[in-house]
């Protein structure tokens, strides 16, 4: 698997994920809601895994890749061509995303963008932390994570049903 395939792979995912956000963001939750953004996010994340679970891990996200790769599940000459098809097609989902909905967009906010607030449009495309969060919360959060990636035991046999 090059960082083509990834490229394609994260890609698919951000248009899936992000686009489902957009639908509940822009429609002012009258044409879907929670349920909406979790179907979207859990349908894109698994069709990833899926595609590319057997040959490569499952390497959708930087992060796992890293993680992967300290704990020797991955060999370090390819986390650069995994990092490039990652953020590369999280790039391009993001932009397919925003041209689709730029009409949606302009007119929810009035073409002025907004990180948070009532026309806030920025959580279609990214996560922000509250402003009561803690750099050792999120710290400890992110320790936590690792921790139950270097205890689990990851079996590709157990990906596809």
């Amino acid at each position: 698997m090059n960082w083509l395939n990834i490229l394609t792979i994260n890609r698919t995912k951000m248009v899936i994920g992000c686009g489902s956000i957009a639908q509940v963001v822009l429609s002012k939750e009258t044409a879907g809601g929670f349920l909406t953004v979790n179907f979207g996010w859990w349908l894109g994340v698994m069709l990833g895994v899926y595609v590319c679970g057997g040959v490569s891990g499952g390497h959708i996200n930087p992060a796992i890749t890293l993680a992967m790769a300290i704990l020797g599940r991955t060999p370090w000459h390819k986390v650069c061509f995994y990092w490039t098809g990652q953020y590369l097609g999280a790039i391009t989902g993001a932009a397919v995303v925003y041209g689709v909905y730029f009409d949606a967009l302009n007119d929810f906010d009035g073409g002025v963008r907004q990180i948070d607030g009532a026309q806030g449009t920025a959580g279609i495309f990214g996560t922000y932390p509250k402003p009561f969060l803690s750099w050792q919360s999120g710290f400890g959060d992110q320790v936590m994570v690792w921790l139950r990636l270097k205890t689990h035991p990851a079996k590709r046999e157990s990906l596809i049903p």
